[in-house]
């Protein structure tokens, strides 16, 4: 069923599209990268589309949309960062519409589909945060001279790019899950165990069903004992995260629900869309990795299930 335009609404102001095509000219096949001007085609040229501000032009445009690109229009500018750091299922599920209607309207906008738009809204997002990194860096310069200030500057950058790149919906649905669990099985190896021991320990102050699963039986543990009303908080970073990817997949077999801490996108095989995976950098100045910015988000967790209990 074909949507009808609603030829009598624009964005206009903070709420606007810009020239994604021409009013009565046909949408552009993917490939074309030709933009409309004044009811002119104009062809970009490659350097002119990797640095095209996608999130303005979507704020200045005033072409007549479907419904559905109206929503998802308006979804991207009011909230870039979700876009950002969201998977596509997540953003359909959001928008409560298929995720190849969002690639489509990404195509749309002359991008290479949906990771070309979610890599801009990355940098947009990582931009404005910018200014702050650098003067978190520049606290440390009184340390400059020894190995204190290289590795506290690093730990800052880890934070600011940790906070850029998580998102409210993301942390939401963490909250969610960890809230309604009947039990958390809060799984961590090597230099991330003290991590999980910590979180295992607060997590009881606000939920009665916190399971801590010893490290020497990770390849071993009883998955059967864990139902679908439970979930595993798992920490899956370096410099042994081995163990905890393969938890995880056996986990998964038992249709558990799972919120992981990684450095890196999982594997379809430990994760699905009903899965929360909350990024976080672990680069340390030295061979050590750092687990200053795992433990915030941890303690942004606890903040949130505090909330979310009252």
């Amino acid at each position: 069923m074909v949507e009808k335009q609603s030829a009598d609404w624009c964005f206009r102001s903070s709420h606007a599209i810009k020239a994604l095509s021409a009013d009565g000219h046909p949408e552009a096949k993917r490939g074309d990268r030709s933009i409309m001007r004044n009811g002119q085609s104009r062809r970009i040229a490659k350097g002119e589309n990797q640095h095209r501000d996608v999130l303005e032009e979507l704020r200045r445009s005033s072409v007549p949309l479907t419904d559905s690109q109206k929503k998802i229009a308006q979804y991207i500018i009011e909230k870039p960062q979700e876009v950002a750091f969201s998977t596509l299922d997540q953003l359909g599920a959001e928008l409560q519409m298929n995720p190849s209607t969002i690639v489509r309207f990404a195509y749309r906008l002359r991008l290479d589909g949906f990771p070309d738009l979610q890599e801009r809204m990355r940098q947009i997002v990582r931009g404005q945060l910018t200014p702050t990194a650098n003067h978190g860096s520049s606290i440390a310069d009184h340390l400059a001279e020894s190995g204190f200030g290289a590795s506290l500057s690093q730990d800052v950058r880890n934070l600011h790019r940790a906070i850029s790149e998580l998102s409210l919906v993301g942390l939401n649905r963490a909250v969610d899950i960890l809230a309604t669990a009947k039990n958390v099985y809060v799984v961590g190896s090597s230099l991330t165990l003290p991590l999980a021991k910590h979180c295992a320990l607060a997590l009881s102050y606000h939920h009665s069903g916190i399971m801590l699963v010893p490290e020497d039986e990770l390849g071993t543990y009883p998955i059967a004992d864990i139902g679908p009303d439970d979930c595993v908080l798992a920490f899956a970073l370096p410099p042994d995260a081995g163990p905890i990817h393969r938890f995880l997949a056996r986990a998964k077999n038992s249709n558990v629900q799972i919120v992981a801490v990684a450095d890196a996108p999982l594997s379809e095989t430990t994760t699905d869309i009903r899965d929360v995976v909350l990024h976080v950098p672990t680069t340390g100045a030295e061979a050590l990795n750092s687990m200053v910015a795992p433990m915030a988000v941890v303690h942004a967790l606890l903040a949130g299930l505090s909330a979310f209990n009252r």
